[in-house]
């Protein structure tokens, strides 16, 4: 079912989740957030890729990690996906601001192009050109994906890289001590970047 909701480009449309237990995953998001789970076979790897939902609608994804992943013994992980109209003309402008693609680009079927992006400051994330699949279809209400933050100790790096990807605008204000980029699309908040280690707060 595609989604109800629209994304511009340069949105946050989409989450999932990399973990070596699924179910546990499954069982505790359910737990807290009320989600239903959808199975369906994985187009990328093997498995399933669990669909997690309020009321039938897709909110966002959790899959088992493959072997490399495992191997490595990288921790589990949630994956943003940032909604592009071309996913070739954006891995141009990737590779020219110093990101680097780590999979991809590869076609979900018809669901949508996907490719995972590492930032110059080592965050990883998704862009996603959709086709039937645009992003999440639940927004705005009580158990659905709302924000993306980035914590890292290169803030102005990689906020410099976010704009020249996706035409962001870069905010900075001052928390208790701490400067918080907020990133803007047009008007509208996109998302956020925070130093880390952030002063004053407690580990």
């Amino acid at each position: 079912m595609a989604s109800a909701v629209t994304y511009k480009p340069g949105e946050f449309c989409w989450t999932d989740l990399g973990t070596t237990d699924v179910a546990s995953a499954k069982k505790f998001y359910r737990g807290l957030f009320g989600w239903s789970a959808t199975d369906v076979p994985m187009r990328i790897g093997k498995g399933v890729y669990s669909m997690m939902g309020i009321s039938r609608k897709r909110v966002c994804a959790i899959y088992p990690m493959d072997k490399q992943a495992r191997s490595r013994r990288e921790a589990p992980m949630w994956l943003p996906f940032v909604s592009v109209r071309s996913l070739d003309a954006t891995l141009k402008k990737i590779k020219a601001a110093r990101g680097s693609v780590a999979m991809g680009p590869a076609d979900v079927a018809d669901r949508g192009r996907v490719a995972v992006i590492v930032d110059p400051t080592g965050a990883p994330f998704a862009v996603w050109q959709p086709r039937k699949h645009r992003g999440a279809e639940v927004e705005g209400r009580p158990g659905a994906v709302s924000w993306h933050d980035l914590n890292t100790t290169k803030p102005k790096i990689a906020a410099d890289f976010y704009s020249k990807i996706f035409g962001w605008k870069v905010d900075e204000q001052a928390f208790g001590g701490n400067s918080y980029f907020l990133l803007k699309l047009g008007k509208e908040p996109a998302g956020g970047i925070w130093p880390k280690p952030l002063q004053g707060v407690g580990a």
